[in-house]
């Protein structure tokens, strides 16, 4: 499942060592986050988060950072990357 802000993106892509750093930080879900958040950055140049909490649960919710809305929900690490979102 595959929904919100990147969805449908593939104009441009992170380098394969971004990718592979985001996949690492989520399977070993080693996060160094002090408020909390598990920061991201979309390739279109958005920025968001997902929540410490649904991250440790491999829940991929997208929130924006300027106004905690959603951005979108993946069901997966790949589905994320694919659609343009990389660890910030």
């Amino acid at each position: 499942m595959m929904k919100g802000v990147g969805a449908k993106f593939k104009a441009k892509e992170w380098s394969d060592g971004a990718k592979i750093a985001t996949q690492a930080l989520f399977e070993t879900q080693n996060f160094m986050s002090p408020d909390n958040k598990v920061w991201l950055k979309h390739i279109g140049g958005y920025t968001g988060y997902i929540e410490l909490a649904d991250a440790l649960q491999d829940i991929y919710r997208v929130l924006s950072r300027e106004r905690d809305e959603e951005l979108g929900l993946f069901s997966t690490v790949d589905s994320l990357l694919d659609a343009g979102w990389v660890a910030d």
